[in-house]
C-alpha cells in the first residue's frame, strides 16, 4: 500500500501539468478571406445617386452602402471613406467620410487671354 501511495503522489504533479496543456488549444482560424466586421477598410470612389452605392476608383467594383444617409449629400463626388464590411449582408457600413478636393486645372493661363495679346 505504501508504494502505491508514493507512486500516485509522484505522478500527480505530472498529471497536473499535462491536463491543462491538453485543454489549452489554438482557436480555429477563419478560412475565408473576407474582411471581418471589426476590420476597417479605406476606399476611394464616386458616390452614386442617393448615396446607396460607391464605385471604387481602384478596381471599379460597386459596393452597396448600408447607411446611405451618410453619403446622400455627396452624390457624384469623389470621396475617401472608412467603412466596415458586413459579409452577411455584403454591404459597407460607413464610419467616416472625407470629400476629395477637385483636381486643379492643368493650365493656369490661357494664351488667348487678353493679358497675353499684343
Amino acid at each position: 500500500m505504501c508504494i502505491r501511495n508514493i507512486f500516485s503522489l509522484a505522478l500527480s504533479p505530472v498529471a497536473l501539468l499535462l491536463v491543462p496543456g491538453l485543454m489549452i488549444g489554438v482557436p480555429p482560424q477563419d478560412p475565408s478571406n473576407k474582411p471581418s466586421t471589426k476590420e476597417t477598410l479605406t476606399l476611394t470612389g464616386t458616390v452614386s445617386e442617393k448615396g446607396a452605392l460607391l464605385l471604387a476608383a481602384v478596381d471599379q467594383k460597386i459596393y452597396r452602402v448600408l447607411n446611405s444617409e451618410t453619403l446622400k449629400h455627396l452624390e457624384g463626388q469623389v470621396v475617401t471613406l472608412k467603412a466596415r464590411f458586413l459579409p452577411e449582408k455584403g454591404q459597407l457600413y460607413v464610419t467616416a467620410v472625407r470629400g476629395e478636393a477637385p483636381a486643379p486645372s492643368t493650365s493656369t493661363f490661357r494664351p488667348d487671354d487678353a493679358a497675353f495679346r499684343r
